[in-house]
């Protein structure tokens, strides 16, 4: 993970960020440039499940939003999560993200479709409602 995380940060294409506690990692986020053009970026996070429901993705996450948009100059996002996940969906909408839409989507770690909501923070809808793994409409 260490070895791709320095490639994606030298080609510009992913900064993904380690959450840590104490020195232990507990999860990271992180955003992907997902339309280039647009300079429209993904926002990604996970926590291990000891630490859910404590704030850190939620704070990690503000202070993803605030480098990127003072170091980078990135304004315009969108995230989702897995229905069956709402605590995601709150955190979004912490972070000033609004309800899109949904699509179904492919999830490897279930190795199925699933729905996901969709968001959006200063980006289009529809870039939103394509999936972020094959940048299809759904």
């Amino acid at each position: 993970w260490l070895t791709l995380a320095q490639k994606q940060w030298a080609a510009g294409t992913e900064f993904p960020f380690a959450i840590l506690k104490d020195g232990t990692l507990i999860g990271s986020c992180g955003i992907m440039c997902i339309d280039e053009a647009q300079n429209i970026w993904e926002i990604g996070y996970w926590v291990g499940k000891p630490y859910w429901g404590k704030g850190y993705v939620t704070e990690a996450s503000i202070g993803l939003l605030d480098w990127a948009e003072r170091e980078a100059g990135i304004t315009r996002f969108v995230s989702g999560h897995i229905f069956d996940n709402p605590a995601s969906g709150h955190v979004l909408e912490k972070l000033g993200f609004e309800l899109a839409g949904e699509i179904e989507m492919y999830v490897k770690g279930r190795d199925c479709n699933v729905r996901s909501p969709r968001y959006i923070r200063n980006a289009p809808v529809e870039v939103a409602l394509k999936d972020p793994l094959t940048g299809k409409r759904r």
